[in-house]
């Protein structure tokens, strides 16, 4: 264990169920003293946590509460964030931050800046190729061949991305990115990266890396489609299970090899050394592993599953300038988490708050983690979107989902909704 902070007061930012889990496996460590959470949400209450009416992008005002209380580590871990500098700005202040610099998190948020870096450090990922302007855009999508990816560059919470097997669904794909039909962070809509359709098992690995080095925690499958089977428009995530079974240790090394070594390596040669968790979306194909795309931070429902497996302290590798000095550890736990929503997601809709009812009837043998809920004095509130991440652990994965589905009909609100076959469909 580290031991060179004795006593820690921590500020988290977020509101998700991802920040609600990392707060969950903090908390008890015997080293901190307080965490703050920025904004919070209403799942958790503790009498260390105190939430703070601070939105997570706003880096100028998290420095300065981070000043004033004398913070001793920050865990950021929005996408948003990272783009806007959250972590210069923390730096330029001598503060400790987890998580990339801007330049480093272009990984995620420039998804063409992405694809030219992956083709310049020769790591493999689908082919793909660059179309500009409205008209040409059009012209492509209906004469690309089928079936075809179609991405926008930049950031648009997990629903910029669209697969399409008709002529029909290029067209409609282009036609939001065109004219904006999701909401984004970062690009432009006269760009839009066409994609070859690769077939195979898919896994997000989670690394954490230092600049130089990089330690392995865990591996996930996770679920974007809307809806059952594997069927509907592409979301932030519907759940995830952890481990993948079909990941041997043999592609595993050759992951590590070919794609985040070279990565990191990479990022270092351009003098933007990458720190913080590296999401590497994989493919598992004939040609072998192929990198779909990162993220510059944990998975949201991954993180759900990640960290019920973690034997080692989370914060010990969080706080390591050294990975080299940490060893990770792993349970041989399966965990599997269902994200219940409101009934349109990830369509775009007003503020249509309601009232939850029955977790007084869960049982605890799942846990719930919560996206931006909030308590009205007398009710549990929804947000939109994403509510609430239900999950549990088991000898095997089809016992943690059963525990789950056993517990999960407890819950609802008007317009309820969750995918019934998360842990099922591998």
């Amino acid at each position: 264990m580290i031991n060179w902070i004795v006593k820690m007061k921590i500020l988290v930012t977020g509101n998700c169920a991802r920040s609600h889990a990392i707060i969950s496996n903090i908390m008890d460590d015997p080293r901190v003293t307080k965490i703050y959470w920025a904004p919070g949400n209403a799942g958790i209450t503790s009498s260390i946590i105190e939430q703070v009416p601070i939105h997570p992008d706003n880096a100028e005002e998290l420095v300065a509460f981070a000043v004033k209380k004398q913070i001793d580590f920050t865990l950021a871990g929005q996408n948003f964030a990272f783009y806007s500098g959250i972590v210069n700005k923390f730096n330029a202040a001598g503060l400790k931050i987890f998580g990339p610099t801007s330049e480093a998190a272009r990984l995620e948020w420039n998804k063409i800046w992405a694809k030219q870096f992956f083709d310049e450090n020769n790591i493999p990922s689908p082919k793909s190729f660059l179309v500009t302007g409205e008209e040409q855009i059009i012209s492509t999508a209906n004469t690309v061949e089928l079936p075809v990816v179609i991405k926008y560059g930049g950031l648009a919470y997990g629903c910029g991305v669209f697969i399409c097997f008709t002529r029909d669904e290029a067209l409609n794909a282009v036609h939001k990115i065109l004219y904006k039909h999701f909401k984004t962070i970062s690009g432009k809509h006269d760009i839009a990266i066409f994609e070859e359709y690769v077939t195979g098992r898919e896994v997000s690995m989670h690394f954490v890396v230092d600049g130089n080095h990089s330690v392995f925690i865990g591996d996930v499958r996770d679920y974007k489609k809307a809806f059952d089977g594997d069927t509907g428009p592409n979301t932030a995530g519907m759940g995830s299970y952890a481990p993948c079974e079909y990941l041997d240790e043999k592609t595993y090394q050759q992951i590590k090899n070919t794609i985040v070594d070279p990565t990191i390596q990479g990022m270092k040669k351009i003098g933007h050394p990458y720190t913080g968790v590296l999401y590497a979306g994989i493919m598992l194909t004939d040609r072998g592993p192929l990198l779909l795309e990162y993220n510059c931070r944990f998975g949201d429902s991954e993180c759900q599953v990640l960290l019920p497996r973690l034997e080692s302290n989370l914060l010990d590798i969080l706080l390591s300038e050294d990975l080299c000095k940490i060893e990770v550890k792993l349970n041989e736990k399966h965990c599997v988490t269902v994200c219940m929503c409101t009934y349109n997601y990830p369509e775009p809709m007003g503020k249509q708050e309601q009232v939850i009812y029955g977790l007084d009837q869960v049982h605890d043998d799942v846990t719930v983690y919560h996206y931006g809920t909030k308590n009205d004095g007398r009710f549990l509130m929804t947000p939109t979107g994403r509510v609430l991440s239900v999950t549990a652990t088991g000898n095997s994965r089809q016992e943690a989902h059963n525990k789950i589905y056993r517990r999960i009909s407890a819950i609802t609100w008007e317009g309820c909704r969750y995918r019934k076959d998360i842990g099922l469909l591998v």
